[in-house]
């Protein structure tokens, strides 16, 4: 008789491949670390207000977090509402949660989420339940359904042995229930894979916000969706790469430079010079409305790994000028937010309506021919792009306050 594979007898299974995808209990494992944007609004405001007490007794302060030295501060804080005063130790306390998450701001939001009711109504089945667990967080992607089905056979399996006090079983609603109770993020990273993991996500290294303008920039490259005319032959020539450094801080644009060659160490370079030298209007030769007060040298410089930025040139070059380059880790644009974030609004606020437009996906396209529609000049594209930064995006407004007027409030301090 052929002897068919027992999939319930362990001696007998397949070892698993040692890959990032094979099962690892969650209890070992650290897979997460919320990012802000993965709470609710009511979160996301509760931590931010920690975080501005804690950082405007941080400034205040001039010895340790005490009661003595805290309790004054507070009673100054709030002296207009004093319900809201928190106890010194709660303070302490979540300056400590802070500082133990590496600056991570989602650390200072309550974990009420995680809550529940901690009482199990059925108990002897946990080794079972691990076990239709480990199946279930597998690249293979089994079904709650099917995972569920081999925790009951194992439990039928075992009960067939017992005479008295055997293992009950729960039901599919409260199986799927304590699946669903585990983080989304290990799941994803268990069945999917760390990378569409971190997409599906956005998930984000902790790090502390810039405080002030110039401590944090960042660079990329992109092909705009807009096909422009050669100046003096006045025939289309294509799409033109825009290499723009932005300020974290205050969302201001520093410099750019715009050209048709692929984006490398040269036009990388021309960026940051533009971007650091101050952009004086009579030297521009074009009529602004308002001034554009951004230039300086930065701290930091947040860079993706094209080729272009690994560079011996460009390391040597923000080395000696005192600036620090940041890579990204790869596939992960998400990490420079501020920069990406911009380009979208150039294509849909700016050039959206130019003739000549293109489409980032050629079905769009249809049959509009954007060669045959363009009619701006290369030159009179860049005098338009300077003063849209200048004159409209510098003084709109994001969700803090306008632009311009926080640069230059921060360069007054």
């Amino acid at each position: 008789m052929t002897d068919f594979f027992n999939e319930f007898d362990e001696s007998l299974a397949p070892l698993k491949p040692q890959t990032p995808t094979q099962y690892v209990k969650l209890d070992d494992a650290n897979l997460i670390k919320r990012d802000l944007d993965t709470f609710n609004d009511a979160l996301k405001s509760q931590a931010l207000q920690r975080y501005k007490l804690i950082s405007s007794i941080d400034k205040k302060l001039s010895r340790g977090w005490t009661q003595q030295n805290l309790d004054p501060i507070l009673d100054d804080l709030f002296k207009e509402n004093t319900q809201d005063r928190p106890n010194w130790r709660t303070v302490a306390r979540w300056r400590k949660k802070y500082i133990d998450s590496n600056g991570n701001i989602a650390s200072l939001a309550d974990k009420n989420h995680k809550m529940g009711n901690r009482t199990k109504r059925i108990k002897g089945d946990d080794k079972f339940f691990d076990k239709a667990l480990e199946r279930f967080l597998d690249a293979k992607r089994p079904t709650i359904a099917t995972a569920y089905q081999y925790y009951k056979d194992l439990i039928i399996i075992e009960n067939e042995n017992i005479v008295e006090g055997k293992i009950p079983i729960i039901s599919y609603t409260a199986f799927n229930k304590r699946i669903k109770a585990i983080p989304p993020y290990a799941v994803a990273v268990a069945r999917h894979g760390k990378f569409k993991a971190d997409q599906w996500f956005a998930y984000c290294s902790a790090h502390v916000p810039p405080t002030r303008i110039l401590e944090r920039v960042e660079i990329d490259h992109t092909p705009l969706d807009l096909i422009l005319l050669d100046d003096e032959l006045l025939i289309p020539i294509g799409r033109p790469y825009l290499t723009l450094l932005i300020d974290v801080f205050s969302g201001c644009v520093l410099g750019f430079h715009l050209s048709y060659k692929s984006p490398s160490y040269v036009s990388a370079a021309k960026a940051i010079t533009h971007a650091i030298k101050p952009k004086k209007l009579d030297a521009m030769s074009i009529q602004l409305q308002n001034d554009w007060p951004c230039f300086g040298k930065f701290e930091n410089l947040v860079v993706d790994n094209g080729a272009e930025f690994w560079s011996k040139n460009l390391e040597h070059a923000c080395q000696s000028a005192g600036i620090n380059i940041q890579y990204n880790p790869v596939r992960k644009p998400w990490l420079k937010p501020v920069v990406e974030r911009f380009f979208k609004v150039i294509n849909q606020y700016l050039i959206s309506e130019f003739p000549g437009k293109t489409f980032s996906n050629i079905l769009e396209k249809e049959e509009y021919n954007p060669e045959k529609d363009a009619i701006i000049r290369f030159s009179t594209f860049v005098e338009e792009f300077q003063h849209w930064i200048v004159d409209v995006y510098h003084q709109d407004s994001d969700s803090r306050e306008t632009h311009i007027p926080l640069c230059q409030d921060s360069c007054r301090l």
